[in-house]
């Protein structure tokens, strides 16, 4: 089986557009309302993109039962005969950020998967503003060897996460002192050692 141009995924996808962008909107409305609100600090970046999946993947399920399968620890969407999705963050260029395991690698690239089936593989995914406190935007992405294509896929207004439940910008590490020679100021502002 081919794998199918960017404008046939488009044609197949048409008739998924509004459930699969609501869908996406009600998980991400789920983790500021429920989840985010837990931490006293902003989880991690890969706990929230955790769960904002497995809460996409409970929406996908509802809006379209018997649709949804699990393979090799995965969840993916069947579009049709030819077409399966899987459901992913993107990054500020609009790809996939996932450690490019062997099934990574081959998923993306649109060669066989052992127990995925052989068909035409895309992936929804969402990019998180700066401070991965919204959604700005949802999009479909199809990757290939030599390349990628990617469209939007709906409506991306959701709700704020408050600044407070955000990823801080700064590392998490302590600061590390060097042991050595500090320099004081003194009353004229120069330093010397102490």
């Amino acid at each position: 089986m081919g794998i199918l141009s960017p404008s046939a995924v488009q044609r197949r996808l048409k008739s998924f557009e509004s459930k699969l962008a609501a869908a996406v909107r009600r998980a991400w409305q789920r983790y500021v309302l429920t989840i985010a609100p837990a931490f006293k600090h902003a989880p991690p970046n890969t706990m929230r993109a955790n769960a904002v999946q497995a809460l996409i993947i409970e929406e996908v399920t509802e809006a379209f039962p018997n649709r949804v399968f699990r393979a090799k620890g995965r969840s993916f969407l069947w579009i049709a005969e030819d077409l399966i999705v899987q459901f992913k963050k993107l990054d500020r260029r609009g790809r996939t950020r996932n450690y490019p395991t062997q099934t990574a690698l081959r998923f993306n690239a649109q060669l066989d998967i052992p127990g995925i089936p052989s068909a035409t593989r895309a992936t929804i995914g969402y990019q998180l503003d700066k401070l991965g406190t919204r959604i700005v935007a949802l999009s479909v992405v199809l990757q290939d060897e030599p390349g990628f294509d990617r469209w939007g896929l709906g409506e991306t207004e959701t709700p704020v996460l408050p600044i407070a439940a955000t990823p801080a910008t700064t590392s998490r590490r302590p600061a590390r002192v060097k042991p050595g020679v500090v320099k004081k100021k003194t009353k004229d502002g120069e330093g010397h050692q102490g």
